[in-house]
């Protein structure tokens, strides 16, 4: 019962969180992996301004944090420190991939969006 009830608050904070909870890519991927959840990784720089612009606009809206809360797996690297999970390619930043439990990418976004267009995305990826 403990456990439910734990689950149930973790499930209610994140879906009402004033930000997108990121985490590392093998958490992201053994989470995915019991809750056959999508993952949504960004390989992007510091120093890149699209980056900048997902970040401090698109990834502030209330609406977006919400449906990456609730459907996704949010996941950053830092390409000028992380190293890129299974070779994964990117011509730019930022490059987001959306990858299955199995780690297979199921869509991928070069570049920047505004926040609807990135939201038509989201919603497309997890509508059945």
């Amino acid at each position: 019962m403990k456990k439910i009830v734990f689950l149930t608050l973790i499930l209610a904070v994140s879906l009402f969180a004033d930000s997108i909870q990121w985490m590392d890519y093998n958490k992201a991927l053994k989470i995915a992996k019991k809750q056959d959840k999508v993952i949504m990784l960004m390989l992007g720089r510091e120093s890149c301004g699209a980056c900048k612009y997902m970040k401090t606009v698109v990834f502030e809206d209330k609406s977006i944090i919400k449906e990456i809360n609730k459907k996704y797996l949010a996941v950053y690297i830092e390409l000028d420190f992380d190293d890129v999970p299974n070779d994964l390619e990117y011509f730019g930043t930022p490059t987001f991939y959306f990858l299955e439990k199995n780690e297979k990418s199921i869509y991928r976004i070069d570049g920047g969006k505004n926040v609807p267009s990135f939201m038509k995305v989201l919603k497309k990826l997890s509508s059945p």
